[in-house]
């Protein structure tokens, strides 16, 4: 499948504390860094499901993800994967 160019353009939201939100990469040709997070989890069809720190989310998926303080994540794609 491939998907579309969607958008380059970074976003925050809210986390409330301790609680799970789901968040995605609106980019479908750029990877994404997400900060603000605490803990990850999420779905890879090849290496199953992955928990921890996200290091990088690859175009067009989608994760949910944990502040344990609360505070601000943020989504930015970039290029150069």
């Amino acid at each position: 499948m491939v998907l579309g160019a969607g958008s380059n353009d970074a976003y925050q939201v809210s986390a409330p504390a301790g609680q799970w939100i789901m968040v995605g990469d609106p980019s479908g040709t750029e990877p994404a860094h997400v900060a603000g997070e605490d803990h990850f989890y999420g779905y890879d069809p090849v290496r199953g499901y992955l928990t921890g720190k996200l290091l990088q989310l690859p175009p067009g998926q989608g994760v949910l993800v944990e502040s344990t303080q609360g505070g601000t994540i943020t989504v930015t794609p970039f290029s150069g994967g």
